[in-house]
């Protein structure tokens, strides 16, 4: 394609060209015009002093959702019944315990008195638990009990029985022994833990 060729392989013609040039640099009447950078900001100052100015498209809002209040208000009430659970837990288990409830032990039931102040109830240095329920507990090794043995797993019953025999035996050794209770080294649970 050659210089003045249109895309179908015709040319222009010379009178066509000096038009066009000629209105190239004359101007048409009709031709829009690119407003100055002055008539352009002239135009900008009242929609930018005013504020509002003219909303694009991009910038439509929808409407804010309706609240619920009704969550805040469950919420509110949860976190009270809670707060009334940590408080005053002792009164909210007497509601639900009714009357055919089993009582509960003497040593875990709820005290509705004060201690007695009798000199006859008072702990000693030979008695140290009298007047509480541990008195009645038994002390010692005779205190510690282990649970009756079952076969579990791979161990028999007889397996478990002494193996619950020797740890019985353990914890009277190291912890109830007189000697390691006054600071002496604990030999005979060390024994029961390395033989040799």
């Amino acid at each position: 394609m050659g210089a003045g060729t249109e895309p179908d392989g015709s040319s222009r013609s010379d009178e066509e060209w000096e038009r066009f040039l000629h209105e190239s640099v004359a101007g048409v009447a009709d031709a829009p015009k690119e407003p100055s950078a002055r008539t352009r900001d002239v135009a900008k100052r009242p929609r930018a002093e005013s504020g509002r100015g003219l909303k694009g498209w991009r910038s439509y809002t929808p409407a804010r959702p309706k609240r619920r209040t009704g969550w805040y208000v469950v919420g509110l009430l949860a976190s009270l019944v809670l707060l009334v659970v940590a408080l005053a837990p002792g009164r909210i288990v007497d509601l639900f315990a009714g009357a055919d409830s089993p009582p509960l032990a003497a040593e875990t039931g709820r005290p509705n008195q004060a201690p007695p102040a009798e000199a006859a109830q008072r702990p000693t240095m030979d008695e140290p638990f009298r007047g509480s329920p541990a008195a009645s507990w038994a002390s010692g090794a005779a205190g510690i009990t282990v649970p009756k043995a079952g076969a579990v797993g791979w161990m028999s019953a007889t397996e478990v029985e002494r193996a619950l025999a020797r740890s019985r035996d353990f914890l009277v050794a190291s912890g109830l022994d007189r000697g390691v209770l006054r600071g002496e080294s604990p030999e005979k649970a060390i024994a029961l833990i390395n033989p040799r």
